[in-house]
């Protein structure tokens, strides 16, 4: 017989941000530590600018921060990265 499919719902694209940062870091055991931009945690960032010139993302008149966010998640690439920090330190 086959089996009844498991039921599952979707991941929003914020939910998947905070498992692979917060979440992630929780489940690790490292929560206090890492996973988010609280002072004293260690840190690990992009600077990302969605309107550079050449940008695969296109912005739209009214568009908030969320929208943006969203559009570097799916459609985003290094022309968009313009900073790297590494351990709270710029490299980039």
């Amino acid at each position: 017989a086959i089996p009844a499919p498991i039921p599952y719902h979707p991941l929003t694209y914020l939910e998947a941000y905070h498992l692979s940062t917060q979440g992630g870091a929780e489940v690790l055991g490292m929560g206090e530590v890492v996973g988010n931009f609280l002072v004293g945690k260690m840190c690990d960032a992009l600077i990302v600018d969605v309107g550079v010139e050449d940008s695969p993302i296109d912005i739209w008149e009214g568009e908030g921060v969320l929208e943006k966010f969203q559009k570097f998640l799916f459609l985003g690439d290094d022309r968009n990265i313009v900073g790297v920090f590494v351990g709270g330190r710029k490299v980039m």
